[in-house]
This record gives structure tokens, C-alpha cells and sequence, in this order.
């Protein structure tokens, strides 16, 4: 999977999750993705292994379990609970 495709997994559990926060970039590293994640004027980076940002969600899924993980300390970082 390349960049661009990741970047639409990532934004589209965003979606399904229907988190606050969006996906503003994502640059690849060794062994996966630097993303960037704005919420208002605040920005959170994070690195996402490969594996992660490229498993697609089950049917009915918001994210897999992985990526769920990555969001959710995404929106801890924004202030969320």
C-alpha cells in the first residue's frame, strides 16, 4: 500500500469512529507512517507502523483494533478522555 492509500484508511476510521479530529498528513518512515492529526490550532503527531495503517477494518468495523489504539491515544493527546 502506498501513501496515499493509507492516508484514506486512516481518515476513513477517523470517519467511521466520527472523531473530532482529522488527518492533515502522513509521511512515510522506515517502517511505516508519521501522521499528523489537527483538532482546532492544536496538531499531534504520531508514528503508525506499516501493518497498521494498511489493515482495512472488518465489515461494520470502525478501525481495527490496532489502529483503534493509535486514534484513541490521538484523541487522549487532544484532551479527550
Amino acid at each position: 500500500m502506498n501513501r496515499d492509500a493509507a492516508a484514506r484508511n486512516i481518515q476513513a476510521a477517523i470517519v467511521r469512529r466520527k472523531d473530532k479530529f482529522v488527518l492533515t498528513d502522513v509521511h512515510p518512515t522506515i517502517d511505516g507512517y508519521r501522521a499528523t492529526f489537527c483538532q482546532g490550532p492544536l496538531n499531534v503527531r504520531v508514528t503508525i507502523d506499516e501493518g497498521t495503517a494498511e489493515d482495512v477494518a472488518p465489515a461494520g468495523e470502525p478501525a481495527t483494533k490496532a489502529l483503534a489504539a493509535v486514534l484513541d491515544e490521538v484523541h487522549r493527546q487532544f484532551g479527550g478522555p
